[in-house]
């Protein structure tokens, strides 16, 4: 669970919660966003410090990614790459880190989409899809043979009559939107 203060993890096994904070290393306390992959927390800075540790669950190690981002606003994994959707000011992009070499390696931004995105709300992965929702559209690109740069290789399905989507969700089933108070 993502805190202010922290992340707190509960070990099923030993029906027990304990905290990773400052004290057990983190750089910055405030996360707005985590993702795990195998051994390691993605945690993503809550405004106003848009960083990105990854902390290693076996060693405690951390390793810090800060580019100069104010928020992360969500983190997806989809095998050897990240995703994390990031604010900086008023402009919202996607970044992606790469696993190579044994460890994982900032890789692009992607800034430029199809429609006027006025913020990124949330966003998902599946199958090489990504989806990302704004509160007017969601957009989808496939990850392995689109240059995500390119507005052009984005598409835009539109809202569902105005409503405000505040998450995208995406698994084998479907894909789904909710607003306030419907699941669509």
């Amino acid at each position: 669970l993502a805190t202010a203060a922290g992340v707190i993890v509960y070990d099923a096994q030993l029906a027990q919660l304990s905290k990773i904070g400052l004290d057990e290393g983190l750089v910055y306390p405030d996360i707005n966003t985590l993702a795990i992959s195998e051994n390691r927390l993605w945690l993503g800075g809550a405004a106003p410090l848009g960083i990105i540790q990854l902390y290693n669950l076996e060693t405690g190690k951390i390793e810090v990614f800060d580019l100069g981002v104010d928020e992360i606003i969500e983190i997806c994994i989809n095998g050897p790459r990240m995703y994390a959707a990031y604010r900086h000011g008023r402009n919202f992009g996607l970044m992606e880190f790469k696993y190579s070499s044994e460890r994982f390696r900032f890789a692009d931004t992607f800034s430029n989409f199809p429609a006027s995105i006025s913020e990124i709300v949330d966003f998902d992965i599946q199958n090489d899809t990504l989806y990302l929702s704004s509160s007017k559209a969601v957009l989808y690109a496939d990850t392995r043979s689109s240059n995500l740069k390119d507005p052009a290789n984005w598409t835009v399905l539109p809202a569902l009559d105005g409503t405000s989507i505040i998450k995208v969700h995406a698994n084998a089933d479907g894909l789904y939107y909710m607003d306030q108070a419907h699941v669509y």
